[in-house]
């Protein structure tokens, strides 16, 4: 089945604080009744990441929800908030509380939405009780854990807060980002792209479509304004209370995993790192369930099935 029919039947419409948005709920299987809090990375939306979302089904009730100004929900900016991580967390702990089970659940967050759950339990720590595992996929806390140079860092940072305003926002929609320049740049950049360098022909048609897809779904002064955020971020200061299942990936494009680990470390009580196969930040743009598995490591997948047990019993 294609990649935005497969989801359909379990997406169901969500509003939160006046943000329209989506909502996946996959039924568990075979009695594996407490839910999984799936969260998906930057510039993304539920159908890219279903897959992902199949895999961990195997383990338990998969509920995803839109975040604001992905996947095609109203952005935080069009009810005058203006963005901040901590309002990502806010908007997050308010799903928890009028949208999953009661009772404790599971988290698996990718990436930038590893960020927000792991800001959504600083700020709102009676939530933590709840949380019976907690798996980062890619996650990071610390700006410094990208691999570029301070100096760049930097650069980016103040270029991305300036371009996420709302005049440069809209400009840069209507023109680098309008559906022609990039149907003209991503042929020609596709050697560099982690999404598209390994595929030709009706493949790389496939997924230029669907990337041209989440530009016109995912909002572009969200999507400018989560790059600032992650370029200046830092969750070090505050504590967790509890261990983290940190998934990294050796041939991350992005991060320095040893660095990574470090500062994930003066955030949780443990923190269990395995490897992934996957060779790069994440699988492909269309990845199945098949890819998905394969990039959650054999001792997550034994760890996820003992839970699994543990609830039926």
């Amino acid at each position: 089945m294609d990649v935005l029919e497969a989801p359909k039947p379990y997406i169901s419409p969500l509003v939160i604080d006046g943000m329209h948005g989506r909502m996946l709920d996959l039924p568990a299987k075979a009695g594996n009744g407490r839910p999984i809090l799936a969260l998906y990375g930057h510039h993304a939306s539920i159908e890219r990441i279903f897959g992902l979302s199949q895999a961990l089904n195997d383990y338990g009730r998969v509920i995803m929800p839109d975040l604001p100004g992905f996947g095609g929900m109203d952005s935080l900016y069009s009810i005058g908030r203006q963005g901040t991580l901590d309002e990502y967390a806010d908007y997050l702990a308010i799903f928890v509380r009028e949208k999953m089970p009661d009772g404790r659940f599971a988290i698996s967050a990718m990436s930038f939405g590893f960020l927000v759950a792991a800001r959504m339990l600083q700020r709102h720590p009676e939530l933590v009780e709840r949380i019976d595992m907690f798996i980062s996929m890619v996650g990071f806390s610390k700006a410094d854990d990208f691999k570029f140079s301070p100096r760049r860092l930097g650069f980016y940072r103040r270029l991305m807060r300036i371009a996420s305003r709302r005049t440069p926002a809209w400009v840069i929609k209507h023109t680098v980002l309008a559906p022609a320049a990039l149907r003209f740049w991503y042929p020609r950049l596709n050697r560099r792209s982690a999404k598209l360098h390994d595929a030709t022909g009706a493949e790389f048609a496939r997924r230029l479509e669907f990337e041209l897809l989440l530009w016109r779904i995912n909002d572009v002064r969200t999507h400018l304004g989560t790059y600032a955020i992650m370029f200046s971020v830092d969750l070090t200061h505050e504590k967790l209370p509890l261990p983290l299942i940190h998934i990294e990936t050796p041939d991350d494009q992005y991060f320095k995993v040893e660095t990574v680990r470090r500062h994930l470390r003066l955030i949780f009580t443990e923190v269990l790192v395995a490897a992934s196969d996957m060779k790069n930040h994440a699988p492909s743009i269309l990845g199945d369930k098949a890819e998905a598995y394969a990039m959650i490591p054999r001792s997550i997948h034994e760890l996820l099935a003992e839970r699994a047990k543990e609830i039926r019993l």
